[in-house]
């Protein structure tokens, strides 16, 4: 299999005026591990990001700060990123929503203890290739 890094960049705050919960867009990159390093990454580097939801009414029970919601977030959203990315296929813009009954409940449901920050982590992803693709 196809093995891929996945570089986070900033966090962006997204919300809209008057938007109740948290809306944050992920961006990140995405590069073939072989072409790491070599003269040809930037050509064979991606550009994607993924925007992720939480409404008030699902992480209140959390009795969590706002950062801590914020790596809770990032953790849902980079999940989400490696299952499409399993999948074969990735979009430029992904959107994503904590919503229940996965996500609901008094208990927070990562700990944030053990979820990095967001920007300059990576990831490297096994990949399937996409249908009808041929390397060459």
């Amino acid at each position: 299999m196809k093995r891929v890094v996945v570089t986070f960049g900033e966090p962006k705050d997204v919300r809209n005026p008057g938007e109740d919960g948290m809306r944050i867009r992920f961006p990140f990159s995405v590069v073939p591990e072989e072409k790491i390093g070599k003269p040809d990454e930037r050509n064979h580097t991606s550009e994607h990001r993924i925007t992720v939801r939480v409404a008030d009414t699902t992480c209140a029970p959390w009795l969590q700060a706002r950062a801590n919601v914020s790596l809770v977030i990032f953790e849902a959203g980079r999940r989400q990123i490696e299952k499409v990315l399993k999948s074969g296929e990735c979009q430029q813009s992904l959107e994503h929503s904590l919503t229940p009954p996965d996500y609901r409940g008094a208990a927070v449901p990562f700990d944030t203890s053990r979820i990095p920050n967001p920007l300059g982590f990576q990831m490297v992803v096994e990949v399937s290739p996409a249908i009808g693709f041929n390397q060459i």
